[in-house]
């Protein structure tokens, strides 16, 4: 199963070129489904919400509509190697990474690596640094018709902390205030996925 993700992650980058509009309507005005170069935070693009531009502002990542339920992030008390990255663009390969390195299922990186939501398949949980950029458009975010209000409590990153005890957690960043922390892996907190474009 494992490995199905993983090809399944893979085939991205093969299909690049491929391109589908969203199925949520929209009433709001702030779907964009002509010239890249007009992207904004809170544009309906490619399955999700932009949430995060890079400097060309072409280019970035979109969360998905709603929340993908409460669990564990998964495999307390073990390492994951490589799922350690923090910033704008490592949430991916953690999500790979976890998934190779943690056998057991339906944690957070599964849902993610799972879904299909709006006939995508290449979702991931994401980096502590992407997860704050949600949050900091989170308003603008809910915004969006269609789009699920954020609960004021924990959602799981990708990015793996070993700072509060002896056994290794994954940083968490409570949607009430922003804060964020190394959660123990067994605590049950809210997921996101996102994707990239």
């Amino acid at each position: 199963m494992k490995r199905l993700i993983l090809i399944l992650l893979c085939l991205q980058f093969i299909f690049t070129t491929c391109k589908k509009e969203s199925i949520i309507p929209l009433t709001n005005g702030n779907n964009n489904t002509g010239d890249d170069s007009d992207l904004s935070i809170g544009d309906i693009h490619q399955g999700g919400v932009i949430f995060y531009l890079d400097s060309t502002g072409q280019h970035g990542f979109v969360c998905d509509f709603k929340d993908l339920g409460i669990v564990g992030w998964g495999c307390h008390d073990t390492l994951i190697s490589g799922a350690d990255g923090i910033g704008i663009g490592n949430g991916y390969q953690n999500t790979i990474d976890i998934e190779l390195g943690c056998a057991k299922s339906n944690t957070a990186a599964d849902y993610c690596a799972n879904s299909s939501a709006q006939g995508y398949n290449d979702w991931f949980l994401p980096s502590k640094d992407e997860l704050n950029q949600i949050y900091l458009n989170k308003d603008t975010i809910q915004l969006t018709n269609g789009v699920s209000s954020f609960s004021s409590t924990i959602y799981w990153s990708s990015s793996e902390s070993d700072n509060k005890h002896d056994y290794f957690d994954a940083w968490g960043q409570y949607f009430g205030n922003g804060f964020q922390y190394g959660y123990d892996k067994s605590s049950s907190c809210l997921v996101i996925a996102i994707r990239s474009f």
